[in-house]
């Protein structure tokens, strides 16, 4: 048992020294890698890219299919290549889902900047009384998204810095939907009680 964490942990020493080469500044071939990122990642539109999360999210999962597997990874380069490339798809694809989904809840309520732009005052008023009986968290992550204007990347440090937990975008995104139907019902039982009454 203690040989066989050993050898995963020799395994996982080498992958990270491989990754580390790969990037080393006088390296051609960590530049051609960092150079495709850019470059595809600029074609793919995606907001908020960081090459530095991408290489470092390809890395952790290297170390976990290396426990995973009980294998060490062949051709460290070429795999790293492959995953960044798959993890850009991956933003590209929860993009596309949260373009979608705000697409979905302003059909029904306004979503990014909306608060500033509720004109009746009773409709202002119901809004404030149904966000204030939302939970703490619904709260707080609607409160980051629209009120302070956050993006998803400082969302996501932000939880880190108070937690020390990683969250995924992806669940930020559903957290924040969530928390969107939540208010929007919240702000029905509001208004509509306001209006009949």
């Amino acid at each position: 048992m203690l040989e066989n964490v050993q050898k995963i942990k020799s395994l996982q020493t080498q992958f990270l020294e491989s990754v580390s080469n790969v990037l080393d500044p006088k390296s051609s071939e960590g530049d051609a890698l960092l150079y495709y990122l850019e470059r595809t990642s600029r074609q793919l539109n995606i907001r908020d890219f960081d090459v530095r999360e991408v290489i470092s999210e390809a890395a952790t999962r290297g170390l976990v299919m290396i426990e995973k597997k009980q294998e060490g990874i062949r051709n460290p380069s070429a795999w790293l290549h492959k995953v960044c490339s798959n993890i850009l798809y991956d933003m590209v694809k929860d993009e596309i889902r949260s373009r979608e989904l705000k697409a979905k809840n302003s059909n029904n309520f306004e979503v990014p900047n909306s608060f500033s732009k509720i004109e009746s005052e009773e409709a202002r008023k119901a809004l404030s009384k149904a966000f204030s009986k939302l939970s703490k968290g619904d709260q707080e992550i609607l409160n980051l998204r629209f009120y302070e204007g956050k993006h998803y990347k400082e969302i996501r440090e932000y939880y880190i810095g108070k937690t020390g937990k990683a969250v995924k975008e992806t669940a930020l995104r559903k957290r924040e939907s969530r928390a969107l139907g939540r208010l929007r019902a919240k702000f029905r039982e509001e208004y509509e009680t306001k209006e009949t009454a």
